[in-house]
C-alpha cells in the first residue's frame, strides 16, 4: 500500500509506505491511495466509526476500475 501526499498546489509532497492502518485528512487536502481491490464490485462504500463522524457526513466511495 502507498499513500501520496499532495501539497495546496498539487504537487506530490511525500509517500507514505508500508502497512497503514489509518489515514488523517486534514480539510481541504486531499490523497490518492493505491491498493488491491479485494471486490469485483464497481464500488465500496467508506466512512469514519469514530461516532457522530459518519453522521456528520465523514463518508465517501472507492470506485474500482
Amino acid at each position: 500500500e502507498r499513500v501520496k501526499v499532495i501539497d495546496r498546489k498539487g504537487d506530490l509532497a511525500a509517500y507514505v509506505v508500508g502497512n497503514i492502518v489509518e489515514v488523517e485528512l486534514l480539510p481541504g487536502y486531499q490523497i490518492e491511495w493505491e491498493f488491491v481491490a479485494r471486490s469485483a464490485a464497481p464500488s465500496i462504500d467508506l466512512f469514519c466509526d469514530i461516532p457522530g463522524h459518519k453522521d456528520a457526513g465523514m463518508t465517501g466511495e472507492i470506485k474500482i476500475r
